[in-house]
């Protein structure tokens, strides 16, 4: 029997000041006022003020004023020890909990000693670590890049000056707040699929999608959760493998011609025709018509329409055909609840912090003929575009930050990176266009859900190499895979096609994203609009299960679910409240 998880919804209120926090584990809460205590010094984020008043009017200033005299917890990955917040999802000393100490061959990866590090991190002094990006360890163990240098594509390189971080990013800084809504509710409610597409997924290799949860160790395969949505049709002449629901709302359906295997629930809002072997973990629902000139076996309930006919070596523990089908799209796709990337970025033209740190808009704008490396501390930041041409581009986010690109990224290759006691959101009003053979890298396989990346742009997305670890949101882009594509996190696509395999290991942990944003409501005449207006704590004013922090909806109250159509798929409706099958 499968067991569910409740999808996290507890909203706790953040403060930019308190560099110790209160433990997840039940320890109790430290202000800013009391002993630190000791910490690791391998996960201490660079350029950290000191306490003190900003006094320099930006964005993150004003958000720390606001937030000043908090109490909280400790961040996702981070636990209090010795009266300080360690990211013990990849501190060596710490590593899941205090004092665990990883030795010999090991190295910490999501909480846990390991004996090899996912790609692409590298064991260094028992620690997982990017050697393309890390300072200290640039380009192997020990390769430590000077005071005014920074690691690029595995090579010490001259980072680009800024002035000194706002004191405000103490402990990382105030949570990001973009379009009225904090950046982790609007990830929490975005992403809830592995692969999520506005129009077709369309395979002609092999695509699995699978779950595990970076908060609670590293991935292991076949883990549940990670479902497949989609507003158009399935079409697959490959063998796939999705352990998750299979939802297809489109009267296009689902057409394969290989082995499938969808491990949860099977959603098709057209008819479906299995000329393989095609095999359902759990229930499935079928509006239209249902064909198997190979085989189509339904471990539980089939649901059809009382129109739809069925043909074929189908087999099932029931039937149920007295009521229609209704099958809604699952991905947010329609005019009003695609994120409004543009608006977004144009808002930040101006309004952002670059002067504080004396970043120029267009330090990127055209090729520099050499590598760069671009660190941001906490804060929101603003470029006109990105172009290095063939040469490298590294940006790492050193707290809370917000990056807005007014056009498309290109660089070879190109890198958005963070450490563990950061979050990342970066919106671009194009697209990703690594120079051709180059790389496209984000995120670690070790805290995907503190990297998330929205592009606005409607030319295609080719992913042809490159390690992808967080969210990627591009709605309005196709996305091809043009290679063997491993991500760790979610694809969120306006429409997905791939000749090459794909493996997407979906992050439950976005799901808890919200969890340390403050509960405040939609603004007036905002809620469901893509999602923000996120509300976590139960209030009044929603128009939809993402105003709910992916619970139910019923008359504007935020509440329990009373069935599986209250809840954000694929969420289902178990003990009133909505949570995701694993």
């Amino acid at each position: 029997m499968r067991s569910l998880t409740k999808a996290a919804l507890a909203a706790t209120t953040f403060t930019a000041l308190v560099v110790a926090c209160g433990g997840s584990d039940g320890s109790a809460t430290v202000g800013a006022g009391d002993d630190a205590g000791a910490q690791s010094d391998a996960f201490v984020p660079d350029g950290v003020a000191s306490d003190g008043p900003a006094g320099d009017g930006s964005q993150i200033d004003a958000a720390r004023d606001g937030a000043a005299d908090a109490a909280t917890t400790c961040p996702t990955y981070q636990k209090l020890c010795n009266g300080r917040c360690i990211p013990v999802v990849a501190d060596p000393a710490n590593c899941g909990a205090c004092g665990v100490r990883c030795s010999g061959a090991t190295a910490c990866s999501a909480g846990a000693c390991v004996n090899e590090c996912p790609i692409p991190l590298a064991a260094c002094n028992n620690a997982c670590v990017d050697t393309a990006t890390d300072n200290d360890n640039c380009g192997g163990c020990g390769n430590k890049c000077g005071p005014t240098q920074g690691c690029s594509a595995g090579r010490c390189v001259d980072k680009i000056p800024l002035g000194p971080p706002p004191s405000a990013c103490n402990g990382g800084g105030p949570p990001i707040v973009i379009n009225g809504q904090c950046s982790g509710q609007t990830a929490q409610t975005t992403f809830r699929w592995a692969l999520c597409s506005c129009k077709d997924v369309t395979m002609s290799s092999r695509l699995v999608t699978d779950a595990y949860d970076s908060t609670q160790g590293p991935y292991v395969p076949g883990g549940l959760g990670g479902g497949v949505g989609l507003n158009g049709a399935f079409d697959a002449t490959s063998d796939n493998d999705i352990y998750g629901a299979l939802w297809s709302s489109a009267t296009g359906g689902v057409t394969t011609s290989s082995v499938n295997h969808v491990y949860e629930e099977l959603h098709v809002g057209g008819s479906i025709t299995a000329g393989g072997t095609f095999a359902v973990g759990y229930e499935g629902f079928v509006r239209g018509d249902v064909s198997a000139p190979g085989s189509l076996a339904v471990t539980r309930a089939l649901h059809v329409s009382p129109s739809s006919t069925i043909r074929g070596n189908v087999t099932y523990a029931s039937l149920v055909n007295n009521v229609p089908v209704v099958v809604p799209p699952p991905c947010d796709c329609a005019p009003g609840q695609i994120l409004p990337i543009g608006s977004i970025v144009a808002s930040h033209r101006t309004n952002n912090d670059n002067a504080a740190i004396g970043l120029n808009a267009n330090a990127l704008a055209t090729p520099l003929g050499h590598a760069v490396r671009l660190e941001l501390p906490c804060g929101y930041y603003y470029l006109s575009k990105i172009d290095n041409g063939q040469d490298p581009v590294t940006i790492v986010a050193k707290g809370h930050v917000a990056l807005f690109i007014d056009g498309d990224a290109t660089a070879g290759p190109l890198t958005f990176s963070l450490d563990p006691t950061s979050t990342f959101d970066v919106l671009l009003t194009g697209v990703i266009k690594p120079w051709p053979g180059s790389d496209f890298n984000y995120g670690s396989p070790s805290y995907p859900a503190l990297m998330r990346i929205y592009s606005g742009g409607t030319d295609p997305t080719e992913l042809a190499a490159g390690n992808f670890a967080g969210e990627f949101y591009a709605a309005r882009s196709p996305i091809v895979a043009q290679s063997l594509l491993t991500a760790y996190g979610a694809m969120y696509a306006g429409d997905f096609r791939s000749s090459a395999e794909v493996d997407i290991h979906y992050d439950r942990a976005v799901l808890n994203a919200g969890s340390t944003c403050p509960p405040t409501p939609p603004p007036p005449g905002d809620a469901g609009a893509g999602g923000d207006g996120g509300r976590a704590d139960g209030g009044t004013g929603c128009n939809s299960c993402q105003d709910c922090g992916n619970q139910a909806c019923n008359g504007g109250t935020c509440g329990a679910c009373s069935s599986s159509a209250d809840c954000c798929a694929p969420l289902i409706c178990a003990g009133g409240t909505c949570v995701i099958l694993r």
